[in-house]
């Protein structure tokens, strides 16, 4: 799901998903412009093991990824030179959580 533009100081979300406790969550979006893409994910639990989320291109190729453990409150990421078109974002996700980009 893409949206149209933010207006000014508003936040565009381009796609979010609530996950179950599983070992990965993923999702893919198609029609990202290329550019400059946020990352925002919550991953629920107390374990202090470090995770790890990677943001993917169509071709397949890693753009950008995190680490993260499921105790830290909801983090961002901003990955820059992102290549447009379908991106995907998998992460591992024990607890369930929850995952967004913009």
């Amino acid at each position: 799901m893409l949206t149209g533009p933010a207006a000014a100081g508003e936040t565009t979300v381009l796609a979010s998903r609530n996950c179950p406790p599983a070992p990965t969550c993923s999702f893919q979006v198609t029609g990202f412009p290329g550019g400059t893409i946020s990352v925002d994910l919550d991953e629920y639990g107390s374990s202090t093991a470090v995770h790890r989320w990677d943001l993917i291109n169509g071709a397949g190729n890693y753009q950008c990824y995190g680490t993260y453990r499921p105790v830290d409150p909801p983090r961002s990421w901003t990955c820059s030179g992102v290549v447009g078109g379908t991106v995907t974002v998998v992460a591992q996700m024990n607890g369930g959580g929850y995952i967004g980009i913009r």
